[in-house]
């Protein structure tokens, strides 16, 4: 069984359009539930490779061989649809298994058998016959299989169709079958009288858009409005020269032997066999608002704007009391009944009763309506199905839950849960049977469409919040996450990055490919003064030439693994230990020469006064100018146990291996650590900012420092269940494994909670730009709090789907979940990206200093703007060649 990989916040109900034969065809509408409430939601309906997206809580299904995109606001991600992947003829049902294979049961003869067809791969489209199917490859090939279907025979797909590969949809009468090609264009093959011949004139055309079909003949929709038919002319081949001279038709339905179709002025025509409903009554050809037709064996019914319903051909007259009815939203048909949806989720209907008019009583909260034949099924929100008429579901109850979509042949249903299986009932002999579905589709025919790849988003900046996503639905995702050289793996959705010179591997058990992401490889030293790792491992800068803007030269420059900034130099670290620097060194001096000559070195740190590096015997070697942290004290030097370095305001502090903490530098920033901290042996990691935080291994935290952050108020001091902390320079903030955050420091700075803030359980990340804290939300939106007067106050209406949060100086920066970036705040500090826009897109990470940004593209380009930029766009100009060659993920073994 496939298991679901995300459970949607939205939840999308009701069966996608299926294209079975002439009028067993019924375009579907499908609802969108919040899933936890079940109450409808508005929400953004988008077909793929489209742009034009449809807005409200309910969507008429027209293109079910595309996969389908759902979103809301206020909701993380997107939620596909699959392509239809059931459908049948009177005899078989027929379905798409995930891997885009088809099989097929029921009648072997009529094509309930699984084809053999190398052409079998990739399908997203059937038709069917009255005994044979048809199938549809994403290639445009077409193959069929079932009743006289062999070579030679009158339903096998000739040589010419089956050399095409630009059909994008298929339709068939009970023995013929036509295809629509790209060029919008017909071809037909089957028993010519019920459709195979097209007309000449018909031939010629190039701009069909649609086809349905008849009993024996087809219609066809032209992107002019116009109309043309062929086949049967007693079941809808001909239309009357009036009725082709029109030029509105948006819509086309049939019945088993004759036509209606919908024109966008909300009138109505029909052309076939008048007891078939071929002909319009006079009061009906008079509406002007009619918005959906439903077709049966012999009558039509119409939904109109207003929510009422008419019916005609050989149907029974509408009931007086369902006439009344102004919220129907659906109109469904059985061969003699039809049944309607209400707006309250109750459902009406007339006809006969043996073949669904008679609704069972107490039904409610009803989403979908299908019907064969000769019986219907109610699918409601809860997940549950009833179903009345020639077939009910008595004795299913306990098999028919938390069903997404009801799916038909002509006279069995096939309901498809969200685990990926499949209940069938009805009609033993065409499919209606459970026991009858193969093996290998149950677990394996999916509502919401099959997992993309999984897909990592964030800065690889220590403490940095990185997320996993899946590419198809854009919902984050639990992964395992484990660094270069280490066995263990960390399970999250978002993982706090602690190791940002280390390459980091991601993965997922339903994905096959493991995310391989780079080292940290951009560094800023000034405003637009920046460094990089590029795909040769090469150190390169772009920028002021004075602030190590340049490609440093050097045989060391190989191999680069690691690489710090200064005040306006960097030095960088390569694979054999050895370090190297450029830029400004009047800005921490040039290395000394006995640091020069080391072999060992495995990681850098830097301040604006000089650098630190670790060796890989534990000790702490550096150099700079002579101020607060520089030089290094001697029992600092001595230390040969050190396992991590934390560079601070003007001073620097080390974890040892016996998990304690020393310090140095200026005093008042945290430069000397109280005794009652230096004696601790329990640290576990260490937060900087204007001060620094330590958080336990028991979950409690310390602070020391700047007296702001350092004043742990005693409710924040006796806290055992700190998960994490994050130091926002005169602020801090602190995780709760509840998912609650407590905060201490400077009131200005965010210090102090707001009510609605403090309640919270759902802020997983938090920056901050100027006197405002910026916090992300599980759900992708956006909270402020702190200088409500602040431009980075303003947070953006209507913001969502966001996974990754940067700030600068009162600007922000948010990186979407589809790789765009919203920005805001002040425009000196990068906060208006207005005239680059179109160049923000397909980010997977955005760098920031405190005077602007650097997007890392996902095609290995970059895009940066903010303080002191040269052009009018607010960008830095990057070089050429240094341009595609900065890369996210890493692409060596």
């Amino acid at each position: 069984m496939t298991d679901n990989i995300y459970t949607p916040q939205l939840k999308i109900m009701g069966a996608r359009t299926q294209t079975a034969t002439g009028y067993l065809f019924t375009r579907r509408r499908l609802v969108v539930l919040d899933n936890t409430t079940l109450e409808p939601v508005v929400a953004q309906w988008c077909y793929e490779g489209e742009s034009d997206k449809s807005v409200g809580s309910s969507f008429v299904d027209t293109q079910p061989q595309k996969k389908l995109y759902v979103t809301a606001e206020n909701y993380m991600g997107r939620v596909p649809l699959n392509v239809s992947n059931i459908d049948g003829n009177y005899f078989a049902v027929t379905a798409r298994k995930n891997d885009g294979e088809v099989t097929a049961w029921g009648l072997t003869t009529c094509g309930g058998v699984p084809p053999v067809s190398e052409r079998n791969h990739d399908v997203v489209g059937f038709a069917t016959s009255n005994q044979s199917v048809c199938a549809l490859n994403a290639q445009g090939q077409v193959f069929s299989w079932g009743f006289k279907t062999q070579t030679g025979e009158e339903m096998a797909v000739p040589e010419s169709v089956a050399a095409l590969t630009d059909i994008i949809s298929i339709k068939g009468t009970d023995s013929a079958m036509a295809a629509l090609r790209s060029t919008g264009q017909i071809v037909a093959w089957g028993v010519k009288i019920n459709g195979a011949e097209v007309p000449v004139h018909i031939a010629s055309l190039t701009d069909i858009v649609d086809i349905q079909a008849t009993s024996g003949a087809f219609a066809a929709l032209r992107a002019s409005g116009h109309v043309v038919a062929w086949g049967s002319e007693d079941e809808g081949g001909k239309l009357s020269d009036e009725l082709a001279l029109l030029s509105d038709i948006v819509e086309i339905q049939s019945s088993s032997h004759a036509f209606a179709a919908r024109r966008a002025n909300g009138q109505l025509i029909a052309w076939g066999d008048p007891a078939y409903g071929g002909l319009l009554p006079l009061d009906i050809a008079l509406l002007t608002d009619a918005v959906q037709i439903t077709g049966s064996l012999n009558s039509f019914a119409a939904r109109s704007a207003s929510g009422h319903v008419v019916a005609w051909g050989n149907s029974q007259p509408v009931p007086a009391h369902i006439k009344l009815l102004d919220d129907i939203v659906d109109v469904q048909m059985t061969d003699a009944a039809v049944i309607v949806l209400r707006a309250n989720g109750e459902v009406a209907a007339w006809g006969d009763n043996t073949q669904g008019a008679e609704v069972p009583q107490s039904l409610n909260n009803v989403v979908a309506i299908t019907a064969s034949s000769n019986a219907v099924a109610a699918l409601k929100s809860d997940g549950r199905v009833t179903g009345w008429g020639k077939y009910s579901t008595d004795g299913l109850a306990l098999s028919l839950t938390d069903i997404l979509a009801v799916y038909t042949n002509r006279e069995s249903f096939f309901a498809i849960k969200n685990d990926n299986t499949l209940v069938a009932w009805g009609n033993k002999g065409s499919g209606g049977d459970t026991a009858s579905v193969p093996a290998d589709l149950q677990g394996n025919i999916s509502y919401y469409g099959p997992s993309g790849k999984l897909k990592v988003m964030g800065a690889r900046e220590q403490y940095n919040c990185l997320v996993a996503l899946d590419t198809e639905t854009l919902q984050p995702v639990k992964a395992l996450w484990r660094y270069e050289g280490e066995t263990e793996s960390t399970e999250a959705i978002y993982f706090v990055e602690s190791r940002e010179f280390s390459k980091l591997y991601v993965s997922q058990h339903n994905y096959s490919d493991v995310v391989r992401l780079n080292m940290k490889n951009i560094s800023f030293c000034g405003p637009c003064d920046f460094a990089a790792i590029n795909t040769m491992n090469e150190a390169v800068g772009w920028g002021q030439a004075s602030s190590g803007g340049y490609r440093p030269v050097g045989t060391r420059n190989e191999n680069i693994i690691n690489i710090a900034h200064g005040a306006s130099n960097y030095c960088a670290l390569n694979k054999s230990g050895q370090v190297f620097a450029w830029g400004n060194q009047t800005s921490g001096g040039p290395i000394p020469a006995e640091i020069s000559e080391l072999t060992d070195i495995t990681r850098l740190c830097s301040s604006s006064e000089g650098f630190l590096a670790h060796r890989a015997n534990g000790q702490i070697v550096g150099w700079g100018r002579e101020y607060y942290s520089f030089p290094i004290p001697e029992q600092i030097l001595a230390l040969t146990d050190v396992i991590d370095f934390y560079r601070g305001s003007n001073c620097f502090a080390v974890l040892r291996k016996t998990h304690q903490i020393a310090a140095w530098g200026n005093l008042f920033f945290g430069g000397s650590v109280p005794e009652a901290i230096s004696s601790m042996t329990n640290i576990k990691e260490i937060e900087t900012g204007v001060g620094f935080t330590a958080l336990t291994s028991e979950g409690s935290v310390v602070a020391w420092g700047d007296s702001g952050t350092s004043d742990l108020s005693p409710e924040i001091a006796e806290l055992t269940d700190i998960t994490r902390v994050r130091n926002l320079g005169h602020s801090a903030i602190a995780f709760r494994a509840n998912g609650h955050i407590v905060a201490w420091g400077h009131p200005q700075y965010g210090a102090v909670l707001p009510e609605d803030i403090a309640t919270r359980n759902d802020i997983i990340d938090v920056q901050l730009a100027g006197n405002t804290v910026i916090g992300l939300l599980t759900n992708g939106k956006i909270v402020a709090w702190g200088d409500e007067g602040s431009l980075a106050y303003q947070v953006p209406e209507n913001l969502n789907n966001v996974v990754s949060i940067r700030a600068s100086t009162d600007s922000v920066v948010v990186l979407k979940a589809d790789g765009t970036v919203i920005t805001w705040g002040n425009s000196q500090y990068g906060g208006d990206s207005s005239l680059i826009k179109d160049k923000l897109v397909n980010v997977r990470a955005i760098y920031a200093n405190a005077g602007g940004f650097c997007a890392l593209k996902n095609d290995n380009t970059v895009v940066t703007w903010g303080h002191i930029i040269p052009n009018t766009a607010g960008e830095t100009l990057v070089p050429a060649t240094i341009q595609g060659t900065l890369s996210y993920e890493a692409t060596d073994n």
